[in-house]
């Protein structure tokens, strides 16, 4: 961090050379030539002058004043890294000046306005000059750098190779994308377009680099005319391979050389004009001859490459299994160091790790941005980076946000969740994250007409947490490139009056991301990155048709932080099929699978009680909840399923004692004699999740099954709520007596997703109705501490997702069937027949699902 001391001494070298080139105020932003988001460290010139490390911010010095303009996200950090005469400007605020209504009052009339005409665009200059001519103010473009002047150790820029970009990855060739931006020249009736964006050469080129952190891009530019494609660049940047990759239809010269031909062309072509972006920087007007060769719009590169096309979105589907399956990696790992081993671990520290297992994943890169590891009131810096130097630690009792992504070769990610280490977040909390979770799943769900833009849409987040008198300052989506930069226009979701200019299409990503932040408290967001597809309505009023989102993102969220009673059905429903999915997907590979996370016994379906609600589930017992959703992250250990229903593995509860006295709630009765041996078992006290393949693989290891059928049994509420008495039965049936005694005396008390079975022989020997009565398994605890136990169910298609104060229930189970509502019971009988030898597939009709995840991520 800036210490005072440097911060004024680098303003004061500032103004001495400020007062050489006679200019009474400077302009520094934060972008490069380009107007980058990331820059190169030889253009971190804002950091430089003022301090402050965020992406987004602009300053402004004068002979006697030093502002600094940036917006919400970065408001907290700004405050805490400027130093001395520096002033915040929170950008947006109503009562805050703009640096054009700023200049105006601090100026004397009559001043010169500095700036280096290749950092500013074409329309920033516009509206500068505008503002600032009525008090007789002129902008005085200025060539060589005045923050380069004074920084004595500025880095070098880099020099990195360019890389081809296979069309496997990319889904259409170079000439292609070329030839339909000189599609679009000839509509414009202009005689080329320049192409400044990095992200947009690469696209256009099919080319990839490394000059700028977490951005595959090249420094460059591009000039596409009618005849034409001429590529600028550092030529020992370009190997052979890349010249044959580009063909003879496109001409390298110096990255420079983009200054001198346009000053050429601009003269030889008078009478026409010249294609450029708004974004473009004032620097390539002026070598052009002025603003009247200009054709200013946005570029065609930038909306053509925004609306993926069929291999480019299969590549974020793709790209965001692995990275999904790292994250839950990460989760687990992180619960088992700072909960189980008691582990003080650094916001780097778990940042380095996240790292370390996405790197593992196939086609990894690089990161997509600096990872956003952060504890308790860090998490309220929205854009915060820990620093090795300055990180606090992570701390159980804390909300944890971390935001992260990664660039693949098939796609670029981003993914935020929030967690409670200890689940036991606070009722703001709870209230809080389900409101950001209400309109993360309201922006999901939205089915809009076309030409619909982000702008409209951006209410839908919004509306909960208004509704609770909160809000959050940034927007709530921007657009993703495909292994590209992970912001990308020009569409986008929020509050800026830009995002209505650019309609949503089919094809476009764009990420979902609500939150809420508490200065010097917490932060809360939840991210996913959504595709845009059409959607198929029932009308089609005007013709328009409609369109609406897939998520690619599979990362589950956590079901202690919500408070399920905020939730619709609507909005239960998709949380229990986005962790179905998640748990579909992410398990599908086992290739994506970490032999370093989850070293513990235990079913992998099985939320296990403990510590951590996110990853261990506390919800109680008896109830029934999807892992992510409030268990354990899932492990992808290969040798997980090899161990979990092992003897040194299996959790067992001792055999279950006959009390001498009157039967109690859910206990055996003593009165009853033994039943005589037989080769059927009743399994009592199942949990919703398990299925007959789950039972196949314990008692399957006694002695060979002819039949397994599960009933389950489910029991609400006055208000139609599951209850802790739902349960399935379980009929096993042996080849032989023997078989069936050895797994009674085996697993009789062993626990099974949460549940103590209990194994006794049938005294029916075939599937039946249970009854209260000795052979039922023993009634469910309460939760363990006090809390309501979160659970869920399916009515009619609508799930019920669960969660619940201290018992930390999350998210919600989907079960497996519909069943008959009763008035007064509520069952489903669904006998499977399973058998070990000449076994039956499941039938058609009644075929049983692996549930939603509920072990760790």
């Amino acid at each position: 961090m800036t210490s005072e001391a440097t911060a004024a001494s680098r303003l004061a070298a500032l103004r001495t050379v400020m007062k050489k080139h006679n200019v009474q105020a400077y302009i520094i932003p934060s972008e490069d030539a380009h107007q980058s988001e990331y820059i190169a460290d030889i253009d971190g010139r804002r950091g430089f002058i003022s301090g402050f490390t965020g992406s987004a911010g602009l300053a402004v010095v004068t002979e006697t004043k030093a502002a600094l303009w940036t917006d919400g996200r970065y408001f907290l950090q700004a405050s805490k890294q400027l130093k001395g005469e520096w002033t915040l400007m929170k950008a947006g605020l109503p009562e805050v000046d703009t640096k054009e209504e700023w200049l105006v009052k601090v100026l004397p009339k009559n001043s010169r306005i500095g700036l280096d005409p290749k950092l500013f665009t074409i329309a920033a200059a516009k509206l500068l000059v505008d503002a600032v001519k009525k008090d007789g103010h002129v902008l005085h473009p200025i060539t060589d750098n005045l923050v380069d002047a004074i920084w004595e150790d500025q880095p070098k820029r880099p020099i990195n190779p360019v890389d081809a970009y296979p069309v496997k990855y990319a889904g259409k060739e170079s000439a292609d994308k070329i030839k339909t931006v000189r599609e679009q020249i000839a509509k414009k009736n202009a005689w080329g377009f320049v192409v400044t964006a990095l992200d947009e050469i690469a696209w256009l080129f099919n080319l990839r680099g490394s000059d700028i952190i977490y951005n595959p891009v090249f420094f460059a530019y591009a000039l596409v005319t009618k005849d034409q494609a001429i590529l600028y660049v550092d030529e020992s940047k370009v190997s052979d391979e890349v010249r044959s990759h580009l063909g003879k239809t496109v001409t390298i010269r110096t990255y420079d050389a983009i200054f001198v031909d346009l000053a050429k062309l601009g003269e030889e072509k008078k009478s026409e004009k010249l294609w450029l972006d708004s974004r473009c920087s004032l620097a390539l007007q002026i070598a052009l001859g002025g603003e009247e060769r200009v054709l200013e719009s946005r570029s065609p590169v930038q909306t053509a490459k925004a609306i993926k096309n069929d291999t480019e979105l299969e590549g974020f589907r793709q790209s965001h299994i692995r990275d999904a399956a790292a994250l839950c990696d990460y989760f687990a790992w992180l619960e088992k160091e700072i909960v189980e081993k008691g582990t003080k671990l650094t916001e780097c520290e778990a940042a380095d790790k996240l790292e370390s297992l996405r790197t593992a994943q196939k086609d990894f890169v690089g990161l997509s941005f600096d990872t956003i590891s952060s504890t308790g009131p860090n998490g309220a810096i929205i854009h915060y980076k820990p620093e090795p130097t300055t990180c606090a630690t992570i701390k159980i009792d804390q909300l944890y946000l971390c935001d992260s992504g990664a660039q693949y070769k098939d796609g670029t990610t981003d993914v935020t969740r929030t967690i409670s280490l200890n689940g036991k977040p606070s009722d703001h909390e709870r209230d809080a994250f389900t409101r950001v979770l209400k309109g993360h799943i309201q922006i999901d769900l939205a089915v809009f007409p076309r030409g619909t833009t982000g702008y409209i849409l951006d209410v839908l987040a919004r509306t909960s947490l208004w509704q609770a008198g909160l809000d959050f300052r940034h927007g709530t989506g921007h657009g993703v490139g495909s292994f590209l930069n992970v912001h990308e226009g020009p569409h986008g979701i929020g509050t800026r009056i830009g995002f209505n200019d650019t309609p949503l299409e089919a094809g476009m990503s764009v990420t979902n991301e609500p939150g809420y932040y508490e200065d010097g408290n917490f932060g809360i967001r939840i991210e996913n990155v959504l595709l845009i597809k059409e959607v198929k309505t029932k009308h089609n009023f005007g013709d328009r048709g409609y369109l609406g989102f897939e998520y690619v993102t599979l990362v589950p969220m956590q079901a202690c932080l919500i408070d399920v009673e905020l939730l619709v059905p609507a909005e239960r429903e998709w949380l229990n099929n986005y962790h179905k999915k998640c748990w579909e997907k992410i398990t599908q590979d086992r290739s994506l699978r970490s032999d370093n996370v989850d070293d513990r016994p235990g079913a992998p379906l099985s939320p296990r009680r403990g510590r951590s609600p996110a990853i261990k589930g506390e919800f109680g017992e008896g109830v029934d909840v999807p892992g992510p959703a409030g268990g354990r992250y899932p492990s992808r250990s290969p040798s997980r399923d090899r161990r979990q229903h092992s003897s040194r593995s299996r959790s067992r509860s001792p055999a279950p004692r006959h009390s001498s006295g009157p039967m109690r709630r859910g206990g055996p009765r003593s009165d009853l004699p033994e039943p005589e041996p037989s080769n059927v078992l009743g399994v009592f006290g199942l949990s919703l999740w398990t299925t007959e393949e789950d039972l196949e693989r314990l008692f399957g290891e006694h002695g060979a099954i002819q039949n397994i059928s599960i009933i389950y049994d489910r029991s609400f509420d006055n208000d139609g709520r599951l209850t802790k008495k739902s349960r399935g039965f379980g009929f096993i049936t042996f080849d032989s007596i023997a078989g069936a005694t050895s797994a009674r005396k085996a697993l009789n008390g062993a626990n099974l997703h949460e549940r103590d079975m209990r194994v006794d022989y049938s005294m029916t020997r075939r599937p039946h109705s249970p009854t209260p009565g000795k052979y039922m398994g023993r009634e469910p605890r309460e939760t363990r501490r006090g809390g309501q136990g979160g659970y869920g169910y399916r009515d009619g298609g609508n799930n019920y997702g669960g969660g619940g104060g201290g018992g930390r229930g999350y998210g919600g189970y989907n079960d497996r069937d519909s069943y008959s509502r009763r008035e007064d019971h509520h069952r489903n009988r669904s006998p499977s027949p399973y058998r070990s030898r000449g076994r039956r597939s499941p039938s058609p009709r009644r075929r049983s699902r692996s549930p939603e995840p509920r072990g760790r991520y």
